[in-house]
């Protein structure tokens, strides 16, 4: 089925453009994005070139709006506009586009979902929430299974500035997530 064949071809394309990013810096600001450029990549155009963005960084979130702009699909928020929290292409504004087109699902840890999935942590005023892809699935579970995500953070004996590819379970923040979202719902329609 051609339909079926250009949607996985969708996520497997979008994978493949968010490796290139593999120790890209992460950058953060507090200020909401009005214009284009990092760290949340926020137009509903093609990305600037990859070495450009590489300069600056991004956020974990701008990281997932580059590999949505990339599939040709819209950055979250640009209809519903700013909010003090929900700005666009924040996790706030991701959490409440899914929401609102009733895409998210309670997350199971013990489950496998397919390679691009996003999970998601909504906006809080603590660690702002995050979001990350699975990049490759374990059929021992979502726990094993290799994720994508740029992150920020210090732990125990792990410091966080950029993007990284590693094992969920390894990540030692690796149960603030609260929902999913298939990638036939993210990275195929808008």
């Amino acid at each position: 089925n051609k339909t079926i064949k250009n949607k996985k071809s969708n996520i497997k394309k979008a994978l493949k453009y968010a490796k290139k990013f593999d120790g890209m810096k992460y950058s953060v600001t507090e200020t909401p994005p009005t214009r284009d450029g990092p760290p949340f990549w926020i137009s509903n155009s093609p990305p600037p070139p990859i070495d450009y963005i590489k300069k600056y960084g991004s956020c974990c979130a701008g990281l997932i709006n580059l590999m949505r702009r990339y599939v040709g699909l819209e950055v979250p928020g640009h209809v519903t506009g700013q909010t003090k929290h929900i700005f666009i292409g924040g996790t706030g504004a991701w959490f409440s586009y899914l929401n609102s087109k009733k895409r998210l699902h309670k997350i199971d840890y013990s489950k496998t979902y397919p390679d691009g999935t996003l999970l998601l942590q909504d906006y809080n005023p603590v660690d702002m929430g995050h979001v990350a892809v699975v990049f490759k699935s374990s059929k021992k579970g979502l726990l094993h299974s290799k994720i994508i995500h740029n992150v920020r953070g210090s732990f125990k004996k792990k410091k966080y500035r950029e993007v990284v590819i590693e094992i969920l379970e390894d990540y030692p923040d690796n149960k603030r997530f609260t929902h999913i979202c298939l990638p036939k719902d993210w990275l195929v329609k808008n």
